[in-house]
């Protein structure tokens, strides 16, 4: 918590307001003290960073982590592959109705098991490639809304960007039914009297630095 504070400008007391929402509603894994003290997952993480970039307020974390969960990549608008050409195996692997949550924390495990840095500075085939560039991370979602992006480069020129959104039956090929249209309009309304949003996005700062302190628990 210290950590993301730090990285986003944020007091500590924020973000241990979100925290405690998302440990009270079981999105966050708990533990006791001492040797049986909590150790924080990249699951944990990525819910944390997703309440706070898709939230406008600290009480809304638990219900932006919910519509977070249920959105899947946005085929017309993202990478025809998906993250499928980068090395990155954490996101290579990731299945295709896979969930903006879920990209989040492949990245950051790929960030703490040291993964996203290997491959960066990886050789092809037993042969030394030009000198290979920091991995290049942006992620970004919507507040009040519900709409992921995920933008990554590999350091060899290959990158990809993935958009996340509620699955809509307006554009589905599948009819869906007026009580399935219902139900999606249902889930996508937010109760706001702004006017205003906004796309809160971090960069791979932010996912090292999570990284790192996940790696030294």
């Amino acid at each position: 918590m210290e950590v993301v504070g730090e990285c986003l400008g944020m007091s500590v007391a924020s973000v241990v307001g979100y925290d405690r929402y998302l440990a009270d509603a079981g999105l966050r894994t708990k533990g006791g003290r001492g040797k049986s003290a909590v150790q924080v997952t990249a699951r944990d993480a990525a819910h944390l960073l997703v309440a706070i970039l898709g939230g406008g307020q600290v009480k809304d974390a638990v219900a932006t982590v919910q519509r977070y969960a249920q959105t899947v990549p946005h085929s017309e608008t993202s990478s025809k592959r998906g993250f499928k050409p980068l090395r990155f195996d954490e996101l290579a692997s990731l299945p295709d109705s896979h969930s903006f949550i879920d990209a989040l924390e492949a990245i950051i495990t790929a960030a703490t098991n040291g993964s996203l840095r290997a491959a960066a500075q990886s050789q092809q085939k037993g042969r030394a490639e030009p000198a290979a560039k920091a991995p290049l991370i942006e992620l970004a979602a919507l507040t009040p809304g519900t709409v992921g992006n995920v933008r990554v480069s590999d350091g060899h020129g290959k990158s990809a960007e993935i958009r996340y959104a509620l699955l809509n039956p307006f554009s589905s090929n599948s009819k869906a039914s007026r009580k399935e249209m219902t139900a999606w309009q249902s889930r996508i309304k937010v109760r706001t009297q702004s006017d205003l949003e906004q796309f809160r996005k971090v960069s791979e700062r932010t996912v090292w630095a999570i990284g790192r302190a996940l790696a030294a628990s």
